[in-house]
């Protein structure tokens, strides 16, 4: 699921361009090239500056554009530039809106401001725990580097997904040697031994019987996969949704937002409970030395 906030700075202008019930037309594609198709619309209001769109089937590679519309769509802007969506983070819009709003949980009024709270909940916890609970990439498959030290254990605190290829070198830009999994290397710890429920491996380690190890040097290993988690654990989600729900219901009096990014991290920040800073920084763990 994605977001995409469209800011109109002068919508009393672009009513009296294109009328009343003129409208804001937003578009996606899945390339920035490719062909986009309509996903929802936004009547103007002379009082609002900012509308938020929220597409429940997007994912994060997708882009989006927008235009202004008459009514009856004989008058229309040309389309913005495309650009990338916004994903919601370690917790869902629609859950954030069930909370806020228990009596009208498809309410979508405040979606042009919530992402920013889901937003700087996901980079707090990260922050704390030094580990990453979404997918990296979303889709797909990348290649990470990573400086050894010459043992034979690589942690990666921020999880692993999966690993389609792992490539040792013995040193800085020497030739890399293909590793095969579960012969020359395994994912650790096994599910029983990991430390919280839905976690992934966060090291990797060679086979104690061979000649490899993780090469001192830059770049000497080269990892082909998916890093993180494959799913978002229950207990982070938990602490994501209550810590927004918190910063939001916290906001001064009568405002619909606080202004901006950088105020909805500060206030989720100071939102977070003390029990749940103190789980979080109990999964904290050092990383290794990214090439």
């Amino acid at each position: 699921m994605n977001t995409y906030t469209v800011t109109v700075a002068d919508p009393t202008a672009e009513l009296v361009t294109y009328g009343a019930g003129a409208y804001i037309e937003l578009d996606r594609a899945s390339t920035i090239g490719g062909a986009y198709s309509a996903i929802g619309t936004k009547l103007l209001d002379a009082m609002v500056n900012n509308y938020g769109f929220t597409d429940e089937a997007g994912v994060s590679t997708d882009y989006y554009k927008y235009r202004l519309s008459s009514a009856n769509g004989q008058v229309q802007s040309a389309f913005s530039a495309p650009a990338l969506a916004v994903t919601t983070g370690l917790c869902s819009l629609a859950d954030v809106r069930a909370r806020i709003n228990p009596d009208n949980p498809s309410d979508t009024s405040q979606d042009a401001y919530l992402p920013d709270y889901v937003t700087a909940a996901t980079d707090l916890i990260h922050a704390i725990t030094g580990r990453y609970f979404l997918q990296d990439p979303e889709t797909g498959t990348s290649v990470f580097y990573f400086s050894g030290d010459g043992s034979r254990t690589l942690r990666i605190p921020r999880g692993i997904v999966s690993v389609t290829m792992l490539e040792l070198a013995s040193s800085t830009g020497g030739a890399y040697t293909t590793l095969t999994e579960n012969t020359d290397f395994w994912l650790m710890p096994a599910v029983q031994s990991r430390s919280y429920p839905d976690a992934s491996p966060d090291r990797i380690e060679l086979n104690d019987y061979g000649s490899w190890i993780f090469y001192p040097g830059y770049r000497t290993v080269k990892l082909t996969g998916v890093l993180g988690h494959a799913a978002v654990p229950a207990t982070i989600e938990r602490i994501a949704l209550e810590t927004v729900t918190r910063a939001w219901r916290r906001r001064p009096s009568g405002d619909t937002y606080l202004g901006g990014s950088g105020d909805a991290e500060l206030h989720v920040k100071w939102s977070m409970s003390l029990d749940d800073r103190k789980l979080l920084e109990s999964l904290f763990a050092w990383g290794p030395r990214v090439a």
